[in-house]
């Protein structure tokens, strides 16, 4: 289980989680996150000047002590310990806070692939630059720097050799009292920040309260959500009543302008027609022109008109020299050979497929572009108020 716990405490999920917890706090006003969250004092044991200090302190705050004389008998040590927390109100964590000289302290440059197995390497480390092993000491570690971009991890490590703090910790264990951590000193009575004390032989949190708090807090806030949950409810079948008349309309109004369209596109199909039929030339005409530019040496067996597209096939003593002389015709546009130029069987002439396409009246394609802009305008203005009405 301890592996596991390590483990997660230095994977990028763990991380995550907490980013995205102190993320979401952050959102939550500073009152209510009071009101929610434990309150808890810390009762801090050192020794000075001979003597052992108990201090309660609140918010950082010193707001009692007490002294106990180093050389008094354990028992009477942990009555003046229990008598000292027991008179105190609210809740608070016992913290035992080693002598500097006591501990060590250090910092450590590691590969970032470490961090996924960061206690394993941390024990190879402490073999390696400290004369201790890993069972011989008490050790915690915090990350002081990641720079993934030299794939560095910068740690800080304090250790204090199991032979100082067992005893240490041996003078005050009995009866109920229980410490939830063990720390360095830094200062006077100030702590380094971790914590020494195996897991195993921490003081148990009770967060019976916490829970009931933060219970009740989201029965609070489910019962407001179902209020506004059946005010939306009632908004909404009002609004989808609304909707439904305005859907009847506008069927109505849209069933109006599908006719109107229809009609409309029915004018605009004859008219096209009809323009298309004047702008296209007569065919008799077409073939006539063609008829006087070929030369003598060439003859048609097939001419065909079909949606402006021409084509002349049949076969000439120089199939390629026709191109030139159809760009001159004023009936077609655009003559290309399609396809392979092949000698006859018999007569050894060319065989050819010239296609083209029948140049439109421009007075036909103007006249049908007007037409086109007069039909456009009132199908704009009137989309465009459809469009406002819907």
């Amino acid at each position: 289980m301890a592996i596991w716990l390590s483990a997660y405490r230095n994977s990028q999920l763990h991380r995550f989680l907490n980013w995205w917890g102190k993320e979401l706090l952050a959102l939550v006003p500073a009152r209510l996150l009071h009101l929610f969250s434990e309150q808890r004092d810390e009762m801090r044991l050192f020794q000075r000047q001979g003597m052992w200090r108990i201090e309660r302190l609140h918010a950082g705050q010193v707001v009692d002590s007490l002294d106990v004389p180093a050389d008094a008998d354990q028992q009477a040590r942990l009555d003046l310990l229990r008598g000292f927390v027991l008179k105190s109100a609210g809740k608070a964590d016992l913290v035992l806070t080693l002598p500097e000289r006591q501990v060590l302290r250090r910092r450590v440059n590691l590969p970032l692939a470490a961090e996924e197995n960061l206690a394993q390497v941390l024990a190879f480390e402490l073999d390696r630059q400290t004369p201790f092993k890993a069972d011989q000491v008490w050790m915690d570690y915090r990350t002081l720097k990641r720079d993934t971009s030299a794939k560095q991890l910068l740690l800080e490590v304090l250790m204090v050799p199991k032979s100082v703090a067992e005893p240490l910790l041996a003078q005050f264990s009995g009866g109920d009292l229980r410490f939830a951590a063990a720390d360095g000193q830094v200062s006077e009575a100030g702590r380094a920040g971790f914590n020494l004390l195996p897991r195993d032989q921490r003081a148990k949190r009770s967060y019976l309260e916490q829970l009931l708090n933060v219970g009740l807090g989201l029965l609070c806030l489910g019962l407001l959500w179902g209020v506004m949950e059946a005010s939306l409810s009632n908004r909404e079948a009002a609004l989808v009543s609304l909707q439904e008349k305005v859907d009847a309309v506008r069927k109505e109004a849209q069933a109006t302008t599908k006719l109107r369209d229809e009609l409309e596109d029915a004018v605009d199909g004859a008219n096209f027609l009809d323009i298309k039929k004047r702008a296209m030339p007569i065919t008799v005409d077409v073939l006539k022109d063609v008829t006087i530019r070929l030369p003598d040496d060439t003859s048609l067996s097939r001419f065909q008109i079909t949606r402006g597209e021409v084509q002349l096939q049949g076969q000439s003593d120089n199939a390629a020299g026709l191109i030139p002389v159809l760009q001159k015709s004023t009936m077609i546009e655009s003559p290309a050979i399609s396809g392979a130029i092949t000698p006859g069987a018999q007569n050894k002439k060319e065989m050819f497929l010239i296609m083209a396409r029948a140049k439109l009246d421009p007075k036909a394609v103007e006249q049908d572009a007007r037409e086109k802009n007069k039909s456009r305008n009132p199908r704009e203005r009137s989309g465009g108020n459809r469009g406002n009405n819907a």
